[in-house]
């Protein structure tokens, strides 16, 4: 989780480019895996 944070930090460039909405979808693809772990 800590390396996506870094990664989207070191591209704030995208800022503009729908970065919100990436960082959403990420987000989101996170804690599917997430709940997945635990059953």
């Amino acid at each position: 989780m800590s390396g996506i944070q870094r990664w989207l930090r070191e591209k704030p460039h995208s800022h503009e480019n729908g970065y919100s909405p990436f960082r959403h979808f990420v987000k989101r693809v996170i804690f599917r895996q997430r709940i997945y772990a635990l059953y």
